[in-house]
């Protein structure tokens, strides 16, 4: 894997000394998991990806939001959405699919 803080930087257009400035406040006081949860943050990016445990690199709180939305429907809710949202992904693949 390649230098993966260099490359988080390169695609937000940070500096190291703008992302410094985003954590140094945090870096020295709070529990470890905060601070790499601060990093994350200020790199607008999931501790997941930051720690190497997933490849995505998911930039839309929006998204992250509405995932975390739906993981706290009841689990039938929960299924019907995630049913809605396969459909979804099934008719636009098939749409594209016979574009071409």
């Amino acid at each position: 894997m390649a230098d993966l803080p260099l490359m988080i930087r390169i695609v937000q257009d940070l500096s190291i000394t703008d992302l410094f400035r985003a954590v140094a406040g945090r870096l020295f006081c709070g529990k470890p998991g905060q601070k790499v949860a601060d990093i994350a943050n200020a790199l607008n990016v999931t501790v997941d990806y930051l720690i190497g445990q997933s490849d995505h690199i998911i930039m839309d709180k929006g998204l992250i939001r509405r995932m975390e939305d739906i993981e706290a429907l009841p689990t039938e809710e929960k299924e019907n959405v995630y049913y809605l949202i396969d459909m979804a992904l099934a008719y636009n693949k098939t749409k594209k699919a016979f574009a071409h």
